[in-house]
C-alpha cells in the first residue's frame, strides 16, 4: 500500500481556500464572504486520486499562534514531512500582500525541506474589475516555485492546478529560504497596473462611503434586517400553504384505503400530520439561510459588522462578534464555532456564552406558529410588508437585546477578571456578485440538516400528543381524552390569549 501524500492548503482568510477545497475534492464544505469561515482542519482526497489527500488549514493573519486556528496551523505545519506540499492560495486582486504573506511563513520554517505551488485565486474577479495583471512577470522568472492562476468557483485552470499538485511530488525538496528569496526577487516588481487597480478600489470606495456612513449606514443597516425578517413570512407564505395542502391531500388518500379507525386517525393526525408540522416550515428556513447567505456572498456582512462595532463594544463585544451572532440565528453550534477567530479572550468567551440566547432556526417554526395563531394576517404595501413579519422581526430584535444585555452584565459583573486584549482590527471584504446557485444549495443543506436533526423529534412528539388525543376512548372522543384534561388544566394560561379549551 503506497504511503499517503498530502497537500496543505494555506493562505490568508478569505483568498477562496474552501472553494478551491471543495473544486479539487468534490467536497460541498461552508464557504462565506468573511474572515474566518473555516474554524477546523477538513481533509478529503483530491478527485480522480484517492492516494493524494488535500487538508484545508485555517486561515491566518500571522502564525504567532494569537489565536487556535493560528496554533493549528503551526502545529500541522511543523509536522511536514517528505510526503508532503505546502499549496498556498493568494488572492489575485491583492497579489503582493499574498506574496509576502507566504515570504513570512516561509522564513518562518525556513529550515525544513518542502515543496511549494501557489495558487492565485479569484482571476474572475481580475476580469470583472478591469484589473491588469503583468503574467509575463511569473512566467519569465526562472525561480523554484510555480504559479498556476486559477478561478475556484468558475472551476478555471483546476485541471492545471491537479496537474502541477501530481507533478510536485515527482519533484525533489527544496530548503524552503530558497522560495523566500525568490519571493523577495517577485514582489519587487510591478505585477499589476496601478491605473487599473486605482480604479477598482475608488468604486469599492465611492459604495462604503454611503454604507458605511454614520446616517445612511445604520439606516440601510435596519431596512435590510427588515427586509430580511419581512421575507420569511410574505415569501414563504405562498409555499407553506401549497406544502400543508399537499401533505393533508396525501394523508387522506392514503387512510381511505383503510377502515379501522385508529389506523386511520393515526396515519391523518399522527404520521402526515406530524411531518406536516415541521415540513411545512422549511420554506421559512429555506429564505432565510438563502438572503443570509446571499448577505454574505455579497460582502455586505464585513461592513454590518463595522456598523455594529459601535454599539456591540458598549456591552462588552466587537464588530467581530457579529459574524457569530448572525450565524446563530440559523445555528448556534457553527456560531460557537466562529468564536475561535475572535482575538480578545474576553470577547471571545462573553460572545460565546451569550449566543444561545440568540433565535435560532429550530425556533422559528415555534415563533412562527404562535404568530400565525395571535397576530391577524394584515399586510401594506400591496401585500410586501405583512404585521406578522414584523413580530417576526420584534422576536428576533428581543433575542439580541437579551445577548447583549448578557453580555453586558457577564463583563461588568462575573468576568470582570478577564483581561480585555485589543481585538483584531474588522477588515472590509471586497464586493462581489453574488452566487445565487451556491447559496440556494447550502441553503437546501441547512434544510436538510434541520429536516433530518429536527424532524424524528417533532415527529415522536406529536405521534406523543396523538395518543393523549386518542385515548382512553378512541380518536372521534377528543372531548374525553387526555389531551382534553390537560388542555382544560391549562385554560388559566392560555384563556386571556384567545385560546382557551372549548368546554
Amino acid at each position: 500500500m503506497s504511503e499517503q501524500k498530502k497537500v496543505y492548503l494555506l493562505g490568508q482568510t478569505n483568498v477562496g481556500k474552501t472553494t478551491l477545497f471543495n473544486t479539487l475534492t468534490g467536497m460541498n464544505k461552508k464557504v462565506a464572504n468573511y474572515h474566518g469561515a473555516t474554524t477546523t482542519l477538513s481533509q478529503a482526497p483530491i478527485i480522480n486520486s484517492k492516494d493524494i489527500v488535500i487538508y484545508d488549514l485555517p486561515g491566518t493573519y500571522s502564525l504567532t499562534g494569537e489565536t487556535k486556528d493560528e496554533q493549528l496551523t503551526v502545529e500541522t505545519l511543523k509536522h511536514s514531512d517528505h510526503n508532503t506540499v505546502w499549496l498556498f492560495v493568494i488572492d489575485a486582486m491583492e497579489l503582493k500582500k499574498g506574496l509576502k504573506s507566504i515570504e513570512s511563513l516561509i522564513n518562518k520554517f525556513s529550515n525544513l525541506n518542502c515543496r511549494i505551488l501557489v495558487a492565485i485565486n479569484m482571476i474572475d474577479e481580475v476580469e470583472y474589475n478591469n484589473v491588469d495583471i503583468f503574467y509575463d512577470d511569473f512566467k519569465n522568472m526562472n525561480t523554484h516555485l510555480d504559479f498556476i492562476f486559477v478561478s475556484a468557483k468558475k472551476s478555471k485552470n483546476i485541471d492545471q492546478l491537479l496537474k502541477a499538485i501530481k507533478n510536485s511530488f515527482q519533484l525533489n525538496t527544496q530548503q524552503a529560504s530558497l522560495f523566500a528569496n525568490d519571493l523577495n526577487t517577485l514582489t519587487n516588481k510591478e505585477l499589476v497596473s496601478q491605473k487599473s487597480l486605482k480604479n477598482s478600489i475608488q468604486r469599492i470606495e465611492s459604495i462604503d462611503k454611503i454604507l458605511l456612513s454614520p446616517i445612511f449606514g445604520p439606516i440601510f443597516f435596519v431596512i435590510s434586517m427588515t427586509f430580511l425578517f419581512q421575507s420569511v413570512f410574505t415569501w414563504a407564505t405562498p409555499f407553506m400553504d401549497l406544502i400543508e395542502a399537499g401533505i393533508l391531500n396525501l394523508g387522506n388518500s392514503v387512510s381511505s384505503f383503510f377502515e379501522n379507525p385508529i389506523l386511520k386517525s393515526f396515519l391523518q393526525d399522527a404520521l402526515f400530520g406530524g411531518m406536516g408540522a415541521f415540513l411545512v416550515f422549511t420554506p421559512q428556513i429555506l429564505i432565510l439561510s438563502f438572503l443570509i447567505k446571499v448577505l454574505e456572498e455579497s460582502g455586505y456582512l464585513s461592513r454590518a459588522s463595522l456598523i455594529c462595532h459601535r454599539v456591540l463594544q458598549k456591552f462588552g463585544l466587537s464588530g467581530e462578534s457579529f459574524i457569530p451572532i448572525l450565524t446563530s440565528h440559523a445555528c448556534a453550534i457553527p456560531g460557537i464555532y466562529a468564536t475561535r477567530t475572535i482575538k480578545s479572550n474576553k470577547v471571545r468567551i462573553l460572545t460565546l456564552l451569550s449566543l444561545p440566547l440568540t433565535v435560532c432556526s429550530a425556533r422559528l417554526p415555534v415563533y412562527a406558529l404562535l404568530i400565525t395563531v395571535t397576530v391577524p394576517a394584515t399586510t401594506v404595501m400591496w401585500g410586501a410588508f405583512g404585521l406578522r413579519g414584523l413580530y417576526l422581526f420584534a422576536l428576533y430584535m428581543f433575542g439580541i437585546i437579551m445577548t447583549l444585555l448578557v453580555s453586558y452584565f457577564l463583563g461588568r459583573f462575573s468576568l470582570n477578571s478577564i483581561q480585555n486584549d485589543s481585538a483584531r482590527p474588522i477588515k472590509l471584504t471586497r464586493y462581489k456578485v453574488p452566487d445565487f446557485k451556491r447559496s440556494l444549495k447550502e441553503a437546501i443543506k441547512t434544510c436538510y440538516n434541520f429536516i433530518k436533526e429536527a424532524g424524528l423529534i417533532i415527529f415522536l412528539t406529536n405521534c406523543f400528543i396523538w395518543l393523549l388525543a386518542t385515548l382512553p376512548n378512541g380518536p372521534e372522543q377528543l372531548k374525553n381524552s387526555y389531551l382534553s384534561s390537560i388542555g382544560k388544566s391549562l385554560n388559566f394560561i392560555f384563556k386571556p390569549l384567545g385560546m382557551d379549551w372549548p368546554e
